[in-house]
């Protein structure tokens, strides 16, 4: 999603006194709206996870990417079934018992723009 900023710039003619009539009449007056587009997060409007649905083994390691690209390191990852599965920072999924986990990320800055993974873990040897 790109943020948009609305700013209005305004000059007046009469605090440039005479000098106004001499200036370009383009660079004294009214100016606006600017729209200045945040690009704080580059060109990602919607944040996915890939892949969506796992399915492995107790005592796994999954690892979960984002099309973040550069902007990697402004994500949170959060599991919302601990005791099932963790993550790590880096979207590392470490696996401890049978059941299914929820996982998440989002932007630091954006934690609207979320994504979800689901990783349902089988007893080792059993899927």
């Amino acid at each position: 999603m790109t943020r948009r900023l609305l700013f209005s710039i305004a000059a007046s003619a009469a605090l440039a006194g005479a000098a106004c009539d001499t200036a370009p009449r383009n660079q004294i007056g009214l100016v606006g709206p600017i729209v200045v587009t945040d690009t704080t997060f580059g060109t990602t409007r919607s944040l996915f996870i890939s892949p969506s649905f796992v399915q492995v083994d107790v005592g796994s390691l999954v690892q979960l990417s984002t099309n973040a690209g550069n902007f990697s390191s402004a994500l949170v990852w959060e599991s919302r079934n601990p005791s099932i599965a963790t993550v790590s920072q880096t979207g590392l999924v470490t696996t401890f018992l049978p059941g299914t986990a929820t996982i998440t990320v989002h932007f630091v800055a954006d934690p609207l723009n979320l994504a979800i993974a689901t990783v349902v873990v089988s007893p080792f040897g059993n899927p």
